[in-house]
């Protein structure tokens, strides 16, 4: 299927790459800071354009479908300097280094692509250097962490839960801590035209570097502490919680409900019908309906699901059926809307 857009808010502009039935594949792309991050890496299509824009990448587990793309990644950043920061369960660092040993790499001196790898292992991060040409993860740092932080900055923060797929996976929280957007009506009264310095001033906002100078288009200095008050409103930041391959367990519940509590939105599988238990329970895997149940106890913004097995591949309009049957907001694809409400007409009439 297409890429799925789901695009809440301009700031964060989030597509699920391989769409419900692909490899899982979230790019959440920042467009004002030119950015992008990454959740799972399974094969997709995204051009090396991107690749060049990734400073992070989230690995839920190294299954094939969500790990196959790393060779895309690897290749992509051929003569990019700065290290990509990879997260994932425990092992990964290892599974890293040896994708990139797959190759020959006598030619590329100090331009060969690095990565810093970081597993979170109970409330414990490990970090290592992957380097290409070189042997061996070189063994950063260890340390705790508090409620499965991963990574901060002064616009976001990355979460993590551990949860249970015959394997230990991750389930990842993308968090804004602060959102800050343009007055246009306020710039356009003091004719100030947009720009990059805008771009500037919401770095430096964020920041707290509120008594630095600015310079504006007019030329003039302008502290960002009154640049701020003057054009600037700042707006509660958004939550986007990525689950995909867990066990309908529940402690896989808990830890899943605990992280996603009060998210704008979920993305999370639904890959088998409830008709179809048996063979989710056998493969570790939720149904349309633990799903649902899942994104109404956490009382999330909206819900998307999302991984559906193939087996659904022309009727994919059923899962949604039954996770709106147990939950109501559900962002539905437009291609899938006309039919679902033919099916869910069919299923009133059934029950009356």
């Amino acid at each position: 299927m297409k890429p799925f857009h789901l695009a809440p808010r301009a700031s964060v502009a989030p597509t699920l790459v391989g769409g419900l039935l692909g490899d899982p594949l979230l790019h959440i792309r920042l467009p004002r800071v030119g950015r992008s991050i990454l959740f799972d890496l399974g094969a997709h299509d995204l051009s090396p354009r991107v690749a060049h824009q990734v400073t992070d990448a989230c690995v839920t587990h190294a299954h094939l479908d969500h790990f196959a793309g790393f060779g895309w990644l690897l290749r992509s950043r051929m003569g990019v300097a700065k290290p990509c920061r990879v997260y994932g369960p425990p092992q990964l660092a290892h599974r890293v280094q040896a994708a990139v040993d797959a190759f020959t790499w006598n030619l590329v001196e100090d331009r060969g692509p690095r990565f810093q790898v970081t597993e979170l292992d109970g409330d414990t991060l490990r970090s290592f250097l992957v380097t290409a040409g070189r042997s061996g993860p070189s063994v950063g740092s260890e340390h705790k962490t508090v409620r499965g932080l991963l990574w901060s900055e002064p616009s976001h923060v990355l979460r993590a839960v551990t949860l249970d797929h015959g394997i230990p996976v991750l389930a990842i929280s993308y968090e804004e801590t602060r959102h800050v957007s343009v007055r246009k009506e306020r710039l356009e009264a003091a004719c100030l035209p947009p720009g990059p310095w805008l771009a500037e001033l919401k770095s430096r906002v964020l920041e707290n570097r509120l008594d630095e100078p600015l310079r504006i288009p007019t030329g003039q200095l302008v502290l960002v502490r009154r640049l701020a008050s003057d054009f600037l409103v700042e707006k509660p930041g958004q939550r986007i919680v990525y689950a995909t391959d867990l066990a309908d367990r529940a402690a896989n519940r808990a830890a899943l409900v605990g992280l996603a509590r009060g998210a704008d939105m979920l993305i999370c599988e639904a890959t088998f019908l409830h008709a179809d238990r048996h063979v989710a329970g056998a493969s570790y895997h939720l149904t349309a309906r633990a799903c649902a149940e899942i994104a109404a106890e956490a009382q999330v913004g909206l819900l998307v699901p999302f991984h559906f097995s193939r087996r659904y591949e022309r009727r994919p309009e059923a899962i949604f059926s039954e996770v709106l049957s147990v939950f109501p907001r559900v962002l539905v694809p437009p291609a899938i809307r006309e039919r679902l409400k033919v099916v869910m007409a069919e299923e009133d009439h059934a029950s009356q």
